[in-house]
């Protein structure tokens, strides 16, 4: 009994530092405390008010060169996630069907895989017919973005390359669906 409570604490410690915490922010917005009284203002806000998209280039577990500024003009989803990670391996089966349905559209998705090992990235994509480019992370990208502390973390960028959405932790596929849809519309 006593190896039964042990692993189910082991599992739910794992199971929670996979996604710390869950929080959806809408870059270079205020915080609700000092928010605008006017519930129009921050739809009125210029786009100047999010975030650049940092720049970088990674090699694809492929072998191809990824660089985000080459996928300009179109709506991008940078996902950091894990092989060992439960949140990260339910949110990718979404992903596929979503890269499937609007990359023609101008949808972009691209996976970076943080703390694993390149052949078993490598295995799981393969396995799981993962059909977006996927990189493996740098300390200096992860970095740019503010430090990947939970995952999985992904970010929704614009046409215009700024940061719209930053996501820790699994969203239901309807969210990322919205989001898409509005920003392949603008």
């Amino acid at each position: 009994m006593r190896k039964v409570f042990f692993f189910l604490v082991i599992g739910l410690l794992m199971g929670a530092s996979c996604c710390r915490h869950r929080t959806t922010e809408r870059a270079g917005t205020q915080s609700p405390d000092t928010a605008s009284p006017n519930p129009d203002a921050a739809s009125q806000a210029p786009q100047s008010k999010f975030k650049p998209a940092p720049d970088f280039t990674l090699v694809s577990i492929k072998g191809d060169t990824i660089r985000l500024s080459d996928y300009k003009g179109k709506v991008i989803i940078l996902d950091f996630w894990a092989t060992w990670c439960p949140p990260c391996k339910e949110e990718i089966p979404h992903f596929k069907s979503l890269f499937a349905e609007k990359s023609g559209a101008g949808l972009v998705i691209i996976g970076i895989v943080v703390n694993d090992d390149v052949s078993e990235v490598k295995k799981f994509v393969s396995k799981n017919g993962v059909n977006y480019p996927v990189a493996m992370s740098t300390p200096e990208v992860e970095k740019a973005y503010g430090g990947i502390n939970a995952i999985p973390t992904t970010f929704i960028i614009g046409k215009d390359m700024t940061v719209r959405r930053k996501v820790v932790g699994y969203r239901e596929p309807s969210f990322f669906n919205k989001e898409v849809e509005k920003l392949l519309a603008e």
